[in-house]
């Protein structure tokens, strides 16, 4: 095959796929880092898209092989038929692409770690959303129930169950809501370095905070929670140890000074007699 022919197929193929995705040449020339125009002249074969880094480009934007675009196959070697999965791979390739991230390593931890919390938050939801299609879309089913719990229809009782999942599913996610201690004034997430940072400066200034550090507030926390009657497993969940053990262990101090306190009331109270 000539140059012109080759550069003619690559074009057409090219054009080809991005309609069937539904993308529009913007998307595909910021994916490969070109102007618009180049993408136009791509497609058309009318500039040279027979280079290697310019076949890599289209077919990782495209998410097709080398082979498909030059016509030596007709499969694609992807499973991706629709925009919206190729968005969200190419999403997904972008963060993992990005670790491990320019950032301390203690940063780094954290923007992974809400990562993960905000992938499986999202898991939970496609869990309880494929539920209720599978169970509440168009299920004839669920006829004989839905006209013994005294329903018009089938159809209103699939609806109205549908929507009692996914709202149950918003309302838990409303609950678990991510909340963080350290916020700035107008209301952004404080960088745990920030903080750290802050904690040294109060301990380098006021006496009384010599050696205070950030899991200081921690431990001030849990032994509050103990010495005024909260449970040790529920402190434990709370605090995401694995184990009661652990949270008694770290922090018996605690109830060693409940105990000093009921050592002191009872003298009181003796004293008094």
């Amino acid at each position: 095959m000539k140059d012109k022919e080759l550069r003619k197929l690559i074009g057409s193929r090219a054009k080809q796929r991005r309609v069937e995705l539904g993308l529009k040449q913007p998307y595909i020339a910021e994916k490969m880092g070109v102007a618009t125009s180049t993408i136009v002249r791509y497609e058309a074969g009318t500039i040279d898209n027979t280079k290697k880094l310019v076949l890599e480009g289209l077919s990782e934007a495209l998410h097709v092989s080398v082979e498909w675009l030059k016509g030596e196959t007709e499969e694609y070697e992807t499973d991706i038929t629709d925009k919206r999965e190729l968005f969200i791979q190419d999403v997904m390739s972008s963060i993992v692409n990005k670790l491990p991230y320019n950032m301390k390593p203690d940063e780094a931890d954290f923007s992974k770690d809400l990562l993960l919390l905000m992938l499986k938050e999202y898991e939970l939801f496609v869990d309880s959303f494929q539920f209720a299609c599978k169970n509440f879309k168009d299920n004839a089913e669920n006829a004989a129930l839905a006209r013994t719990m005294g329903f018009e229809s089938n159809k209103e009782y699939n609806e109205i169950m549908f929507l009692r999942e996914i709202t149950h599913t918003v309302n838990m996610f409303n609950d678990m809501g991510i909340s963080f201690v350290c916020l700035r004034e107008d209301g952004c997430l404080e960088l745990p370095a920030t903080v750290k940072t802050a904690c040294r400066t109060a301990a380098r200034k006021v006496p009384e905070l010599e050696g205070f550090h950030f899991h200081t507030l921690r431990h001030t926390y849990t032994t509050n929670l103990l010495s005024n009657g909260a449970q040790p497993k529920d402190v434990q969940k709370l605090l995401g140890h694995s184990d009661a053990s652990t949270t008694m262990n770290v922090y018996a101090h605690a109830t060693r000074e409940a105990k000093r306190e009921s050592a002191k009331l009872l003298d009181k109270v003796v004293g008094m007699n």
